[in-house]
């Protein structure tokens, strides 16, 4: 839904961000790694952006606005979100996957496809760090440390969580789909490290924390 996701992701953006310039508050922006094209293995925040999809030009177009809008912002960019809360599609990637485990004897996942993981507890304290510092201005790349394909990624989940169901590898080709992905999309950020702020742990640590919150002990 082109319309309805510049709607939300651009104009919607833009108005909190006037709002918040009314009030002398900062904005934040939450983007997505899905701005930059896969063209190469890591993006850092100055890297030109190009949006293969409609997703990756509405947060785009976010970011700009939020930038229009409030010349006081924060535009996080971060991938693959994962943790306690369901996104709206009712789940995320690690609950569908041990929920796959559970009920099917084989997975497949694609193996050519690599990017950032992200604990969104780990996020969460990020940010909060960011404004413990009075941080009020840049984009800034906040994923867990280290990129995966998401085989190796489900592998790990499988391997901390004790699932039984055998994985294999397939090609992104052999899944056909109208949405255009990129293949590498892991970001890395220099601009935390400016503001004094450390990056995030690896994400095989964040995975671990978070299945040891959910999982039977």
């Amino acid at each position: 839904d082109p319309s309805q996701s510049f709607l939300v992701n651009g104009i919607g953006a833009y108005n909190v961000a006037r709002a918040s310039s009314l009030v002398a508050a900062t904005s934040f922006f939450l983007s997505t790694n899905y701005v930059f094209d896969g063209r190469k293995k890591f993006f850092k925040e100055d890297d030109q952006a190009n949006p293969l999809n409609i997703y990756g030009a509405s947060k785009l177009a976010g970011e700009i606005l939020t930038r229009i809008g409030n010349h006081q912002s924060i535009v996080i960019r971060t991938s693959v979100l994962f943790g306690e809360h369901q996104s709206g599609k009712g789940h995320n990637f690690v609950s569908m996957m041990l929920h796959k485990a559970q009920t099917e004897n084989e997975l497949r996942v694609v193996d050519d496809e690599f990017s950032s993981f992200t604990y969104s507890f780990d996020l969460a304290t990020k940010i909060k760090e960011l404004i413990d510092r009075n941080v009020t201005n840049g984009i800034y790349h906040i994923t867990n440390s280290g990129w995966s394909s998401w085989y190796e990624f489900t592998k790990e989940i499988l391997k901390i969580s004790g699932g039984r169901a055998k994985i294999f590898p397939i090609k992104s080709s052999s899944v056909p789909s109208i949405l255009a992905r990129p293949k590498y999309s892991a970001l890395i950020s220099k601009n935390l490290k400016k503001v004094g702020v450390k990056k995030l742990r690896h994400w095989k640590q964040g995975l671990k924390a978070f299945l040891g919150e959910i999982l039977p002990k």
